[in-house]
């Protein structure tokens, strides 16, 4: 009966053993009244001495019984039968088991109830085991079965839909007059499919010759053009050559096409136009649909069928010799920056460590076109040498605009230093267009590793506090 169930604690034993001793010893003294006699008293000493410990056990094994609410079930009074136990129904238990029963005067006793079996509603029933400070219940258990997405024995179930593409056109109507303004106000989603960032200032409609591209936007981390040609319809080659067009003409280095379906012999050229064009030009094909599950809304799914090939793109850089040793690393130093930032928040940039930039600085976007946070390598003129810097840096094509931007700021100065928590240099620049806001320390991409690594760490921290302290109070700012 001990292997089935079984109640531990040293005292437990000690009592137990003792009894059993005493028995023993009558017993062989042939005295059956004394046996039973001294049996009876040491066990009775025994339950004196341990009865804290089964009071302990009750209260640890069993929860408080609960009033029953208003006009509830009479039965609720009873003491528990289903669910009393936080390990679950057993399905055979071979000791006596202790209940609570709540008077109604709100006292507690403890009873015993005696074993009972209890049918089980599921196949097999496993052997678990539940210590409670000094005591150790074993039994077999019944497991509990729920449906409708919660628990079936230890596995978690949820109810899963059946995805349904509906056709763009039911959304969209119009390629231009629709799809396109949509596309360049949520930038962003197409930025997180091509895992880079960028900026929310996107040009529409861009003249080149006596035609127009659909958009024209910056890559944050590199700096680089990125032209956007899109269609709702399947590829074709009007619209290819349109692309190579807009892309000479614009000196775009990230060229996207976008369509809701994408030809095989499309495909192949843009695979070959990745192939055969110089490591800083790249070319994407994104198949855009829409999705939704039962009634839910409409959602948009954007997914890169054509990209390209980083290694190939490596090789040829390496056999052109077009990186220098400074440029790789710059490149190797902002894709571990890239790394650290989505480690402590995936969310924070659509950026990804593949597509570091290789010059001297990488811009993170802080939510309004025309401002950035920049992490960057620069030379001071003022005879300090080489610095790490990370800045809000504010341009939006226009001077007076920067400026006044700058002013509605600095006049928040020093609310905005005691939130940053030190010191930040305010560098408005009435001899160039744009302004910032920025904290350097000594340093140069050409310092030994571990203070490129303590250079790192200073730049996320920083970068982090620029956008949580910047944030709000840019997209606050009217420039109107």
């Amino acid at each position: 009966m001990l292997d089935v169930c079984t109640v531990g604690g040293n005292r437990f034993w000690f009592w137990g053993a003792l009894t059993l001793l005493i028995a023993t010893v009558g017993g062989m003294q042939d005295d059956l009244g004394l046996t039973l006699g001294l049996a009876a008293a040491t066990a009775f000493i025994g339950v004196l001495t341990c009865g804290d410990d089964f009071r302990e056990l009750a209260r640890t094994i069993l929860p408080r019984k609960e009033s029953p609410p208003p006009g509830g079930d009479s039965e609720s009074s009873r003491s528990r039968t289903q669910g009393e136990f936080p390990f679950g129904q057993p399905e055979i238990c071979a000791f006596p088991i202790l209940v609570m029963v709540e008077a109604k005067d709100g006292t507690e006793d403890y009873r015993i109830r005696q074993p009972e079996r209890v049918p089980a509603t599921r196949r097999h029933a496993e052997r678990q085991r539940h210590s409670f400070g000094g005591l150790r219940i074993s039994c077999r258990e019944q497991r509990p079965v729920h449906t409708g997405g919660a628990l079936v024995g230890n596995e978690r179930t949820v109810e899963l839909g059946r995805i349904e593409r509906v056709d763009p056109r039911t959304y969209w109507g119009h390629e231009a007059h629709d799809f396109t303004p949509w596309l360049r106000a949520n930038i962003n989603l197409l930025g997180e499919a091509l895992g880079i960032e960028i900026d929310p200032a996107v040009e529409r409609e861009v003249a080149v010759g006596p035609f127009s591209a659909d958009l024209l936007g910056t890559d944050l981390g590199s700096g680089a053009t990125i032209l956007v040609e899109n269609q709702l319809e399947p590829t074709d080659h009007s619209h290819l050559g349109q692309l190579l067009t807009y892309a000479s003409g614009l000196d775009a280095r990230v060229v996207v096409w976008v369509s809701r379906q994408f030809r095989d012999e499309h495909r192949q050229a843009l695979m070959w136009l990745n192939e055969n064009t110089p490591e800083d030009l790249s070319f994407f094909g994104i198949q855009i649909e829409l999705i939704k599950i039962g009634d839910s809304a409409l959602a948009p799914d954007l997914k890169v069928v054509v990209m390209p090939s980083e290694w190939q793109k490596i090789a040829a850089a390496a056999r052109t010799g077009q990186a220098t040793d400074r440029q790789q690393r710059y490149k190797a130093f902002w894709a571990a920056l890239i790394e650290d930032i989505l480690d402590r928040n995936p969310r924070f940039t659509s950026s990804r460590p593949e597509r570091a930039p290789r010059q001297s600085w990488c811009s993170f976007s802080i939510g309004r076109a025309g401002f950035s946070t920049n992490a960057a390598f620069s030379w001071s003129n003022a005879g300090l040498g080489w610095q790490v810097k990370a800045e809000l840096y504010i341009d939006t094509g226009d001077f007076e605009t920067n400026k006044k931007a700058f002013d509605l700021l600095v006049a928040q100065r020093s609310r905005i230093e005691s939130d940053f928590g030190e010191i930040l240099e305010w560098t408005r620049r009435d001899d160039i267009r744009a302004s910032r806001v920025f904290i350097s320390t000594p340093g140069s991409i050409d310092d030994d590793q571990d203070r490129l690594e303590s250079y790192r760490a200073w730049l996320v921290e920083r970068v982090f506090r620029l956008r949580e302290v910047f944030g709000d109070r840019v997209t606050a700012l009217d420039l109107s």
